[in-house]
Formats: structure tokens, sequence, C-alpha cells
């Protein structure tokens, strides 16, 4: 989109969306293939992130894809859920002040500014990997999933709540 986006129904893109300007919505949003945010993106619906080859209800043929999103501009997930079992790559501002759960087949990849506000809990249960800022002012949980919960940092960990490991993190905190 080149122009303002808000959605008005839930959105199953099979496809790719790629955001220029200012997208909102309160509907869910089920990505299993790419969306790339490179302005203002806010979403107090679900959002789920599919895992690779991932079956859907439209018959759409998916062998060899799953849900990524590309994020390079500041991203909310402000009510709702963030569900993810794909790719999530944020190289800017993202904020969470809903539940986040990177599943067993999900990954997370921050290189920039990664905060979790108010009520929000992240639950990891495969990778999460941080290069560049991560700021809790809540909970994350390091979970036991299919792959088992991993957090790797490199960057910095601010933790103004609480983390409860109960697997396999390592830091330079």
């Amino acid at each position: 989109n080149k122009s303002n986006l808000e959605m008005k129904k839930n959105l199953y893109n099979y496809g790719t969306i790629t955001n220029n300007k200012t997208f909102t919505t309160q509907y869910e949003l089920h990505n299993y293939n790419l969306l790339t945010n490179n302005n203002t993106f806010t979403i107090s619906g679900l959002y789920k992130n599919y895992k690779l080859n991932e079956s859907n209800s439209d018959s759409v043929d998916l062998s060899g894809i799953k849900g990524r999103l590309i994020n390079n501009h500041n991203t909310s997930f402000t009510t709702g859920n963030l569900y993810n079992c794909g790719l999530i790559d944020n190289d800017s501002l993202l904020t969470i002040t809903a539940n986040m759960v990177n599943d067993s087949y999900g990954i997370v990849e921050n290189s920039l500014q990664f905060t979790l506000n108010g009520p929000a809990v992240l639950t990891n249960k495969n990778q999460l990997t941080n290069t560049g800022t991560i700021l809790n002012n809540n909970l994350i949980t390091n979970d036991y999933g299919a792959l088992n919960g991993t957090i790797t940092s490199t960057g910095t960990i601010t933790n103004n709540g609480t983390i409860n490991n109960k697997y396999n993190m390592t830091s330079n905190i």
C-alpha cells in the first residue's frame, strides 16, 4: 500500500503485502507468506504467522512457504495476540502490549528494539535471537516446546519485569 490502509475484515495473506504508509487493523491478520512493514503498522486483533507448508481452508499450495514479518519501521501490537510459527525479522521498533507466543516452529530475530509493555507476556518455545535491545517491562517465559525454547542475546536485555527461564538462555546480561 502507498496510502493509508485500514482493514475492516479478517485478512488471509497467501502472497506478499508491503506497507509503505500506515496500516491499522483491529481484525485478524493470518500471514501465510510475507508481510513487509516499511512504515507504521498497528494491530489490535490477532496476528498469526504460519509455519512452513501450513495447510489452509482455501486450498492454496504453500509448499516451501512460511509466514514472515519483516519489520523495517514502527510496529505495535496493542491488544489481541501475536502467534508466531514462522519468522519475525525485527530491524526497527517493535512494541508488544498484547500476549505473544513464539511457538515450536517460530523464530524471532531482533536487531534493533523489541519492547514488551504493560500486561504483555512473551512465551518463547523455540528460538529468539537478539543482537539489538530487548526491553522487558512485564514477563518473558522461555519455555519448553517441541524444539525447546532458546534465547540467545549478544545485544542488551533490560529487565524491568520477570524473566522465567525454563530451558536455555545465553546472554551478555
